[in-house]
């Protein structure tokens, strides 16, 4: 029973991420601007928001008070989650992110985005742009009891799949 419930948790969270991916999907169609997904390597966050400045004027903030044109979504996974660049394993065998990236706190306040996350170590954004494609991605949702599911992203489509469940002791 603590087994399924530990799965159950990370099912319901990678496709609470599967989600998010679809809705930059359609975000980025919506604006007419390309959509940055990115996560937080080895840590529980994730968000999409614009990754180009609008055309007009660079002011994200639409007219009523409070309300965001172009919105940004973040996410954060349950504890004991993380998100993975590659699958749990060996220290030797796990890959660090080619790259970390920062986000200035401007461009997160632009888009109604705590500044908080300007700190947060981003992995490369995964792109979707307004025609409906993406770059081809994947990454990693892991538990503490070595499971995950790998997320992936068609470019052509910008679809998001999820694979099955797997334990680090089966590769």
């Amino acid at each position: 029973m603590i087994r399924f419930s530990g799965e159950q948790l990370l099912k319901e969270n990678v496709e609470a991420v599967r989600s998010r991916l679809a809705r930059t999907r359609l975000s980025a169609i919506e604006a007419g601007l390309v959509y940055q997904f990115r996560y937080e390597p080895n840590g529980r966050r994730c968000l999409a928001l614009p990754y180009e400045r609008p055309l007009e004027g660079g002011d994200a903030s639409a007219t009523a008070p409070g309300a965001v044109q172009y919105p940004a979504y973040v996410l954060e996974l349950e504890d004991g989650l993380q998100f993975r660049t590659s699958p749990p394993g060996p220290a030797l065998l796990t890959a660090a992110p080619s790259t970390v990236e920062r986000l200035s706190e401007e461009w997160l306040t632009a888009f109604g985005v705590p500044t908080t996350l300007a700190q947060v170590g981003w992995a490369t954004p995964i792109l979707f742009a307004p025609d409906g494609t993406a770059q081809d991605a994947s990454l990693f949702v892991a538990d503490s009891n070595g499971r995950y599911q790998l997320v992936s992203v068609r470019g052509l489509t910008a679809s998001a799949s999820v694979g099955r469940v797997e334990r680090e002791d089966a590769r």
